[in-house]
């Protein structure tokens, strides 16, 4: 395994907090601005890739407090991701499953 000093854990948190992570989530933003049905692929019907990023955004993201800030956990700066995930976590199918 790969061992990290505290100054080199905090150079690589850095870069995911304020390059990495952006980029991505700046990427996914763009996918969905040119969406016509607000999905990731534009697909009538949600995708396995929205499928994917809802969980992985709207489960992994706010329980890592530790590691993100909250508005990079809230998706502050990206409003459509934002509405991705109200709409992917708004179908009944979804909710019926979460409500179990």
């Amino acid at each position: 395994g790969v061992t990290l000093n505290d100054e080199q854990m905090a150079g690589l948190v850095d870069a995911l907090v304020s390059e990495v992570m952006p980029r991505h989530l700046g990427n996914l933003e763009r996918m969905l601005s040119v969406s016509s049905t607000g999905w990731i692929a534009g697909t009538e019907r949600p995708s396995s890739a929205d499928f994917a990023w809802a969980c992985r955004l709207g489960q992994f993201m706010p329980e890592k407090e530790a590691l993100f800030p909250e508005p990079l956990r809230k998706l502050e700066a990206y409003p459509l991701l934002q509405r991705f995930l109200n709409q992917f976590f708004a179908l009944p199918s979804i909710k019926a499953y979460y409500s179990q």
